[in-house]
């Protein structure tokens, strides 16, 4: 009895402590505090493992303490590796449906990702069939989809592709809460992306 008393204390012992490495390997839990998800995920983005942001297309309101850049035109260049950065993330926010959006823009965007350097979101429907026609992705589509997103992944074929990232539903609900887009894709990039291949 003794034995099994302790060897239960040992793996929760052990349990605890794992749990609190991975959580140090995320957020350096000094004195900061975190309000939510997102206030955590943010830290992550910025600090813990540095990501560059850029947002094309209609506003994403993303918390102010969100290092990103609108951008007004899809210039590839600017979506090559930089060293001082781990992590690049373009967000194509269409919801309005008025975002431009061409197939060569499609075919560049989809090989500069496919090279690993590029984790690509695309919040709407309107071009859906472009994103499917340049590869971002093979399977039907639910009809409640509002989304779709093409990370880098360190396995084979080295890329994934996310379906429902955005839906109707948080489509309906983003009018009571500005703010449900960025904190959405915030989280996605460090659960997705971040946590998942680390």
């Amino acid at each position: 009895m003794k034995k099994i008393v302790i060897t239960v204390v040992s793996l929760i012992l052990i349990a605890g402590i794992a749990f609190a490495a991975y959580k140090l390997r995320f957020v350096n839990s000094g004195n900061e505090a975190f309000k939510d998800s997102y206030d955590e995920a943010i830290y992550i983005l910025n600090n813990s493992h540095p990501s560059r942001i850029y947002v094309y297309g209609d506003d994403v309101h993303f918390r102010d303490t969100l290092n990103y850049k609108n951008i007004s035109t899809l210039d590839i260049a600017q979506f090559e590796k930089d060293a001082q950065y781990e992590y690049t993330f373009l967000v194509i926010n269409d919801r309005s449906g008025k975002t431009p959006l061409n197939d060569n823009q499609c075919a560049d965007l989809k090989k500069i990702s496919d090279e690993k350097h590029l984790n690509v979101y695309y919040i709407g429907d309107k071009q859906l069939d472009k994103m499917k026609k340049a590869g971002f992705y093979r399977s039907e589509y639910a009809d409640n989809y509002y989304s779709i997103a093409y990370i880098c992944t360190p396995m084979e074929p080295g890329h994934m592709a996310l379906h429902g990232v955005w839906t109707t539903t948080e489509e309906e609900y983003i009018q009571k809460n500005p703010e449900l887009l960025g904190d959405i894709l915030a989280n996605s990039f460090v659960d997705d992306v971040i946590k998942k291949f680390n």
